[in-house]
């Protein structure tokens, strides 16, 4: 017989996860935002004025929630959603104004 305290059963049906499917394919990944290239000066102005984005991701530790919830940035947010604010990041990026 098996000494007290442990277990002679050699099935480990209760431990750990079930092993992935490999015939499983990968999640796809998220689509990358949209650059617009501006096309007017009122465009550019918009895109020059998004590099508040960068600055404010900096300070909060990258953390977008934060930019939708915090009031201090309701004014320069315009209702734009966590995707709208990435692809205004992006557009700002390549095409705004580095001042």
């Amino acid at each position: 017989p098996a000494p007290a305290g442990s277990s002679s059963s050699s099935s480990s049906s209760d431990e750990g996860p079930a092993p992935m499917d490999v015939d499983e394919p990968p999640p796809a990944p998220a689509p990358a935002p949209t650059i617009h290239r501006p096309s007017s000066d009122a465009e550019k102005a918009q895109v020059d004025n998004d590099g508040w984005i960068v600055k404010a991701l900096y300070k909060e530790q990258e953390d977008w929630d934060a930019l939708l919830t915090k009031p201090e940035y309701d004014e320069l947010r315009r209702g734009r959603t966590i995707e709208q604010l990435e692809a205004a990041m992006t557009t700002w990026m390549c095409y705004g104004s580095k001042r």
